[in-house]
């Protein structure tokens, strides 16, 4: 006999080594999918500052917001309760007038999922700092 393998030895043979790669590959696949789940979960943010409930006994409760009142302006909106030994002491609400940001271009969707292109106002990024 030859050195030569016939047809059928060497299909067995590509399948043999096929499917080595094929078991390669999807070795690979699976950590490679395993990975990127955990990236993703790992990056999903969380809302830890978020509560549900607040300590009455001392605290300061503050809430912030920008409403548009026209074209050229909005009014930002900022409201002090402060608690003392479960109960509200005081309520400080504070308001002033700020430049528009101008609009933006958005894509809107209506209720019945139609979309159409509209310009809205640009919102204000909030920050806080607490010290």
């Amino acid at each position: 006999m030859s050195d030569k393998h016939t047809y059928r030895e060497r299909s067995t043979i590509a399948i043999i080594v096929s499917s080595k790669n094929f078991w390669n590959f999807a070795m690979v696949f699976v950590f490679a999918i395993g990975f990127l789940i955990y990236v993703y979960i790992d990056h999903i943010p969380v809302k830890q500052d978020e509560t549900k409930s607040m300590e009455t006994k001392g605290s300061i409760e503050t809430s912030i917001s920008v409403a548009h009142l026209d074209g050229q302006h909005d009014i930002l909106t900022t409201k002090h309760v402060i608690w003392a030994q479960d109960t509200v002491v005081r309520t400080i609400i504070a308001t002033d007038t700020l430049p528009s940001l101008g609009q933006v271009y958005a894509d809107l969707e209506d209720s019945t999922g139609s979309t159409q292109g509209a310009y809205i106002p640009r919102d204000y990024e909030i920050y806080l700092t607490v010290k």
